[in-house]
């Protein structure tokens, strides 16, 4: 079979492996059949490496846009509960100013002081580490620079503390890229 550009990339990849193989059973001879096969699967893995990098960029462009609609949104939603936080303000003042805690409008709408639910706010007035002990909250979490430093000291992937593996390190991820 001879690949072209409207195979999928895996198809490809199935197609060249194909294509190997035949050249193995030809024992390495490139017969015209063949050198017609392996253009043709140039051509197509040429193609759709570009139509994959277009879409890509094409993609690319299109997240930056609604990335840039997102910012704009939250800047908007920012100004607009600004503006709700002011009108509410304003509405405690009125209130405040007439001595009420509750008006009734001829829609069917109120504005009125309602209490907080919940704990009670509380301010802490001292450095947290001044408090005594069974005042503080602690929070232990691993030093994962000190681990990799003693790691790469000890040169193994796995660092054994005391006969026991406390930790190991990962392979290193990749990444594509298209350009």
């Amino acid at each position: 079979m001879i690949a072209n550009h409207t195979d999928r990339l895996d198809e490809i990849a199935l197609a060249w492996n194909r294509f190997e193989e035949e050249v193995l059973d030809a024992q390495g001879v490139l017969t015209p059949e063949l050198a017609e096969q392996h253009e043709a699967l140039q051509l197509a893995e040429r193609h759709k490496v570009d139509g994959l990098a277009l879409y890509v960029q094409s993609l690319e462009q299109q997240e930056k846009g609604l990335k840039a609609i997102a910012a704009r949104a939250k800047e908007k939603a920012g100004t607009v509960q600004n503006r709700i936080k002011w009108l509410k303000e304003y509405a405690g003042r009125y209130l405040d100013a007439r001595g009420l805690t509750k008006v009734k409008g001829d829609l069917g709408y109120t504005v009125a002081w309602h209490g907080n639910g919940g704990l009670q706010p509380l301010e802490v007035l001292v450095d947290p580490k001044t408090l005594p002990a069974n005042l503080q909250k602690v929070t232990v979490e691993a030093d994962n620079d000190a681990i990799r430093r003693l790691a790469a000291a000890a040169g193994a992937e796995n660092l054994v503390v005391n006969d026991v593996v406390i930790a190991r390190l990962l392979p290193r991820g990749r990444h594509i890229s298209i350009g």
